[in-house]
């Protein structure tokens, strides 16, 4: 029926008739609610074999299919992004023939025909596609109400033990089912804890994560603080590629390698588990090369981050987890800091070690099984725990290190990972270096994260584990969870009725169908733009540039005037050539408008200053409204992009009064207002009150200078001329808040309060939080 169409050598239909569910006695799925079954013939698409990366090869099959009620064509070819061409693979500790790309070829990506923004991941491996299927790219990224659907395809061997004459079933986002598996418990998770699948939503996991990752150990050992002012010029979205090093532990392999489409099959295994991997990141890929990374003052912006495998490892249990006679033997740097076993690679020891054995070995455990050198076959270990065991490995080769399981954590627990702080530890581009773990020191990778397929005893959907990798990468990138944004003014904690839902940062799980659940707010765009622009400043930079531009990513890239697409069929803009033209990625000479030919000037794919007619906005047209801290801008009429915004003065008030603009950014202290003073914090202990944590505090540049709380200001005696003002009121919060409510050339306060700086003083006097 079909002919045999390799990848290498041209773009490929994948035509899957889609069965309609009277065809077969379904039986009910605990996972969905409808669902249908596919059987077409895994014999009817080639198999790949060698690939040609960047292929110019344009051959288009296009075969008609049916799918609940509808026809259109699957079309799809090689995704070279994900994969590096030299990736290694390591499979039960040793190097797979070929690396990662030898198993890998079945990574692929398209479009539905006749749907322009549709979208298609996925992989297909003998002949049989599981993935993503959306009939709107926007339905992934922002989920509208009624915008078309978006299927996930799955071999059936996932949800059923039993034989059905069919392969692979399709459900729609839509139609998956709370899991039934441990029902009333998931209810009591749901109503009590609002299924805070990430892990940093627990305050005791958060706090001691923070802390451990604020911890810099630097300056302590003597190592050079890295200089963030280096100079950078951005040199486009292909220069901001984060290399990930993926691995899964040997609960995954058992998981897979149990199922009955895999039938015991080692290679069928180790093609599924690179494919639930390239999948996450074809997911993660769409949601962050979209996203403009924009800070609030609009000085920062960033376009365009992808992500690509550099290395997988799979544990395999009857390999990594052999029982050993022998105990671990234990070692120390040249510093007498003690490394875990654990933090070990398995083939290599390094050469600044040395081999001891201590008399006092309680600060490490072990079974006299392979656990001491492979924690991850451990069972029973909490969260916390499994990153912290993964972090203790050397991933300095990676901009980002992630183990995925199928452990079923306590708590509801899908995701976690380090988040980046400025001026602390963890994040992108982290390296392996000493710090502080109780009373001992121990080496740490803070670029990791964990993702688990498994959820109170029910196979995660791929949507959600999608969803959670995404959301686990953007604390990597310096997000944090949209909670902490709550009392800010910038509205990224969206109200409990809102319809458009939450953003992918909320503490909680999200359902992946409302607007807002597949792109970040605001606030996690200003955070990961000021992350990258400190580590593309910063000498620990490990951002890699591309292979060059690829045309067909729809990302406009250096040398390329426009990028709408990889085929005219997917290609929305009339002012670009696609890939599959004779001028791929070019402008077109000219297009008609009311009639009338007109020389193209620029594409929308290309900026928000040009217009769907291919003509520069003129410089009334506003592209980029006020902030706190900066003015609006206009386009220039000559060019795409939006131009940088005029910054508001150092000083100015911003967040309800309670930040102050710097340098364009609302990030300084109002403390600043104050010459000579700035922000305090206070370390709970005996003598503070738990209401002094609530209110902002300010210190003289002093040595041993009091921190000053606005919540004791009726115990602190002010110098002349401030005293007086103080007097005026037993709470100078208030009595500012009164002063600012009446106009300023009204008040006689206001005149005399900058005559003798008394803004300065009460610059502190902030309302509890």
């Amino acid at each position: 029926m079909f002919s045999k169409v390799h990848l290498c050598l041209s773009v490929i239909v994948l035509e899957i008739f889609f069965i309609c569910v009277q065809s077969y006695d379904f039986p009910e799925s605990p996972y969905f609610s409808r669902y249908d079954g596919l059987d077409y013939s895994p014999d009817s698409f080639g198999h790949p074999h060698k690939r040609t990366r960047r292929s110019t090869s344009k051959t288009n099959i296009l075969l008609p299919i049916k799918a609940f009620g509808k026809s259109f064509h699957l079309v799809l070819y090689p995704d070279y992004e994900v994969v590096h061409p030299n990736a290694k693979l390591v499979v039960g500790g040793r190097e797979w023939t070929g690396g990662l790309p030898a198993v890998s070829d079945h990574v692929v990506r398209g479009y539905v025909d006749g749907f322009t923004h549709s979208v298609v991941f996925g992989s297909v491996i003998d002949g049989v596609f599981r993935g993503t299927v959306s009939l709107n790219k926007s339905n992934l990224l922002h989920s509208a109400p009624g915008s078309y659907d978006t299927y996930f395809i799955e071999p059936s061997g996932y949800y059923f033990n039993k034989d059905f004459p069919f392969h692979s079933v399709i459900y729609n986002s839509l139609d998956v089912k709370t899991p039934t598996v441990g029902q009333s418990r998931m209810r009591r998770a749901v109503q009590e804890m609002n299924l805070k699948f990430c892990g940093l939503s627990y305050p005791s996991i958060a706090q001691k994560m923070s802390k451990i990752s604020c911890i810099d150990d630097r300056k302590k050992h003597g190592t050079t603080v890295t200089n963030n002012s280096l100079p950078y010029t951005d040199k486009g979205p292909n220069t901001r590629v984060c290399n990930l090093y993926l691995q899964s532990d040997t609960y995954l392999w058992d998981h897979v390698i149990n199922k009955r489409h895999i039938q015991g099959n080692r290679e069928l295994a180790v093609k599924e588990i690179t494919s639930i991997f390239t999948q996450h990141v074809q997911a993660a890929q769409l949601i962050y090369q979209d996203a403009v990374f924009r800070d609030h003052s609009g000085r920062l912006e960033f376009r365009g981050v992808s992500f690509r495998v550099d290395r997988v490892l799979i544990n395999v249990t009857e390999h990594d987890c052999r029982n050993r006679v022998w105990k671990p033997t234990y070692l120390q740097d040249r510093n007498n800091s003690y490394i875990s076993p654990t933090a070990l690679p398995r083939e290599t020891f390094s050469d600044h070690l040395s081999l001891h054995q201590p008399s006092n070995t309680n600060h490490l455990s072990f079974s006299g099984a392979y656990t001491d050198e492979n924690p991850f076959c451990a069972p029973n270990i909490d969260v916390t725990n499994y990153l912290n065991l993964h972090s203790y490995n050397k991933h300095d080769d990676f901009c980002l290190a992630y183990i995925f399981t199928y452990r079923d954590f306590s708590g509801g627990t899908i995701g976690l990972a380090w988040v980046a702080e400025v001026g602390g530890a963890g994040g992108v581009c982290e390296k392996h270096r000493r710090m502080q773990e109780g009373d001992q020191n121990v080496y740490k990778s803070l670029n990791t994260g964990v993702v688990t397929l498994l959820n109170y005893g029910s196979k995660v959907a791929t949507k959600v584990s999608q969803l959670t990798f995404a959301h686990e990468l953007g604390h990597n990138f310096g997000a944090k969870h949209d909670n902490f944004h709550e009392n800010e003014s910038h509205g990224c904690l969206p109200s409990i009725d809102d319809v458009r839902g939450n953003y992918i940062m909320f503490a909680s799980a999200i359902s992946g169908d409302k607007e807002n659940n597949n792109k970040f707010s605001s606030c996690s765009l200003d955070s990961i733009a000021k992350l990258l622009d400190r580590v593309l400043r910063g000498e620990k930079n490990c951002f890699l540039t591309s292979d060059g531009p690829f045309c067909g990513n729809q990302l406009t890239e250096e040398g390329e005037e426009c990028d709408c697409g990889f085929t005219r069929a997917n290609c929305h803009d009339k002012c670009c050539h696609p890939r599959d033209s004779t001028s791929p990625c070019k402008l077109v000479n000219s297009v008609f408008i009311d009639h009338t030919e007109r020389t193209v000037q620029c594409s929308p794919t290309a900026g928000v200053c040009c217009t769907e007619n291919c003509q520069y906005r003129p410089e009334t047209h506003m592209c980029r409204p006020a902030g706190e801290c900066h003015r609006s801008s206009n386009c220039s009429g000559r060019m795409s992009k939006c131009p940088p915004a005029d910054i508001l003065p150092d000083g100015t008030l911003c967040q309800d009064g309670t930040r102050v603009c710097k340098q364009g950014q609302c990030i300084g202290s109002i403390c600043e207002r104050i010459p000579g003073w700035h922000e305090c914090s206070f370390t709970r202990d005996k003598k503070v009150v738990p209401e002094l944590m609530c209110f902002v505090g300010c210190k003289q540049n002093i040595s041993g200078a009091p921190c000053i709380s606005s919540f004791q200001l009726e115990k602190v005696s002010f110098p002349h001329p401030f005293a007086w003002i103080h007097n005026m009121s037993n709470n100078g919060a208030v009595l500012l808040d009164l002063i600012l409510d009446f106009p300023i050339q009204s008040n006689i306060f206001i005149h005399l309060f900058y005559s003798i700086f008394g803004l300065f003083l009460f610059s502190i006097l902030i309302m509890p939080c």
